[in-house]
């Protein structure tokens, strides 16, 4: 091959230029009609440009322009390739750095520049630059296309992983959850505390600042505690919301002194036991909850403190499956208890010598009726007592101390029993009777006295009764039994007694004012069906009534008032009485 070498080609050769294979060079510039290609054969640098010029601008400089006539948005105006073969010969585009018009309007010019190569053997847009869209990583989304920043000691201080859409700072773990992973490089026996998280105001003199610090502790050991504190410069106190790893735990506030803690086993407000109020407010009552952290005590509705542990402002309702049980109401007169579900009791339950006792006992089913278990005591004293066959009402005689007087029923009492009582009145610690019923209905009294008020001043036109002579001569006094008694004979009881007295339907034809009537009974209604009927076995017997209680009411019985029979009878004896002294005085004449 022939070598031509020239050490200098004027330019006065040819007014174009000197042409040198397709190549030509005129004024200090190279104009190629055709692709050109520089060859080496070895790794030295294929293409230098030096610039000599000791000035301070910008040199040597590498200008790529696209000379065109009518630019458009998004074209493409110059490009960069690397290349090389694979392994089966062929000829490889692997990375290219493209530059593009993103903008050509006059004024508002934007370029974009654009890297990309390979990935997984197909072109994937790598980053790309520009002032109309920013900085861009992973433009096409691909999951291979990582992104990482590095520091002096730490390979991964920036991470975004493109296959899980997930960003790590401090460490290629990403979280399979969070999107946000950070990692504060804490070793398992690493004692020291390392804020995780900074965030903070620019302030200088008054900057504020939310940190979140990991809190090591030695020997690898499960206490490791996690902290979000708030601080701010200037500011003696800080907010500080501490996680203990150990147990699950969370405190709020100073550790040892926090104003909340959430344990495994615990939740508890004001740890530290210091003077601070706990309130929680509803739509119409600032204090719905109140707890008075100085004073010791819990409020309902009020901040007040009334005195007690626990206070309460309103009424209370008691419920279960929402159905209320027990309301307390409270006004400025009255206090109710009340039970709100038909015919359930009220008890008052406790424990005496290890054993459950119902105390007291009241009956809703039964209009209310109250039930002790073992009497009563008012002021000291007991005013009932109960045993298998008595009840007993007693009051102090406070004139005659250790004297109690009081009345005792005898639910024990035998029909006709003239020896047992069925209610007394007893005094002097029950050594003294002072009168009795007996259980045949017979009246004793310890005095033989007893009367009705017969002041004159109570009473007006007083006048002298009529005569009674004819009334007591027509009253006849009978004896009888009484049926009750005779089904008792009849039945192996006790036999039924013979009384002494009057029968009112033949009293009320001589004196009808000595007859009164009232409704029967159920013993009436045994002796005869013209009184009643009563409940039986099928019948629909309504709520408070049983089988035997009185159902119908026909007819009313009949009763004599004895008192007043006894007050025609000294009527009866005056006039008799008239009769008799005027007897002796016509005798007396005679006999003279």
């Amino acid at each position: 091959m022939s070598e031509i070498r020239v050490d200098t080609i004027s330019e006065k050769t040819s007014a174009n230029g000197v042409a040198v294979d397709g190549v030509t060079l005129k004024d200090g510039g190279i104009a190629a009609t055709l692709a050109s290609t520089i060859t080496t054969a070895d790794n030295t640098d294929t293409l230098s440009l030096i610039s000599t010029d000791a000035d301070a601008t910008s040199g040597p400089n590498l200008r790529l322009f696209r000379n065109s006539s009518s630019p458009a948005d998004s074209d493409d105006i110059g490009k960069i390739t690397f290349s090389a073969e694979n392994d089966a010969s062929e000829e490889i585009d692997y990375i290219t750095v493209r530059g593009d018009l993103n903008d050509v309007t006059d004024g508002t010019e934007d370029g974009v520049l654009k890297i990309a190569g390979l990935i997984g053997g197909a072109v994937k847009e790598f980053a790309r630059f520009g002032d109309g869209v920013g900085v861009v990583f992973n433009e096409e989304s691909n999951a291979a296309n990582d992104f990482r920043v590095e520091s002096d000691g730490n390979t991964h201080m920036l991470f975004v992983d493109g296959g899980n859409d997930r960003v790590a700072i401090g460490t290629s773990n990403v979280s399979s959850t969070a999107p946000l992973s950070i990692s504060s490089g804490f070793a398992k026996t690493d004692t020291s505390s390392r804020a995780v998280l900074n965030l903070q105001s620019n302030e200088a003199s008054a900057q504020s600042q939310l940190r979140i610090m990991n809190i090591g502790h030695a020997s690898n050991q499960p206490n490791r505690k996690w902290q979000l504190q708030t601080s701010e410069a200037g500011v003696a106190n800080s907010g500080q919301l501490e996680l203990q790893v150990d147990g699950g735990s969370v405190q709020m506030g100073a550790t040892g002194g926090g104003l909340l803690f959430v344990g495994a086993d615990d939740i508890v407000v004001n740890e530290g036991s210091t003077d601070t109020n706990f309130r929680v407010e509803s739509n119409g009552n600032a204090n719905m909850i109140f707890v008075d952290g100085g004073n010791n005590h819990v409020n309902i509705g009020t901040a007040t403190d009334l005195g007690a542990t626990l206070n309460v402002n309103g009424n209370m309702l008691m419920a279960e499956s929402d159905t209320i049980l027990l309301r307390i109401t409270s006004s400025s007169s009255d206090v109710k208890f009340q039970s709100r579900v038909s015919d359930k009791d009220i008890r008052f339950e406790g424990i005496d010598g290890g054993s459950d006792i119902t105390a007291l006992h009241l009956d809703m089913s039964d209009g209310g009726q109250l039930i002790t278990s073992n009497g009563a005591t008012i002021n000291g004293q007991s005013v009932v007592s109960a045993s298998l066959n008595d009840v007993i009402f007693y009051t102090e005689n406070t004139a005659t101390s250790g004297n109690v007087f009081g009345q005792s029923i005898n639910f024990s009492s035998t029909v006709n029993d003239t020896g047992s009582y069925f209610t007394r009145g007893v005094g002097n610690n029950q050594s003294t009777v002072r009168w009795v019923i007996f259980s045949n209905g017979d009246f004793d009294s310890a005095t033989n006295s007893y009367g009705a008020t017969s002041d004159e001043r109570i009473k007006q036109n007083i006048t002298d009764a009529n005569s009674q002579w004819d009334d007591i001569k027509g009253l006849k006094v009978r004896n009888f039994k009484l049926k009750d008694e005779a089904r008792t004979e009849a039945g192996g009881g006790q036999a039924a007694k013979t009384y002494l007295g009057l029968v009112a339907q033949e009293a009320e034809t001589v004196s009808p004012g000595l007859v009164k009537s009232r409704n029967p009974e159920k013993a009436d209604i045994l002796s005869s069906s013209e009184f009643g009927t009563l409940y039986e076995d099928g019948d629909d017997i309504p709520e408070g009534k049983e089988i035997g209680d009185v159902k119908e009411v026909t007819e009313q019985v009949k009763s004599v008032s004895y008192s007043v029979l006894y007050m025609k009878a000294i009527k009866a004896l005056q006039e008799a009485q008239t009769r008799i002294e005027t007897l002796e005085t016509k005798v007396a004449a005679l006999e003279g």
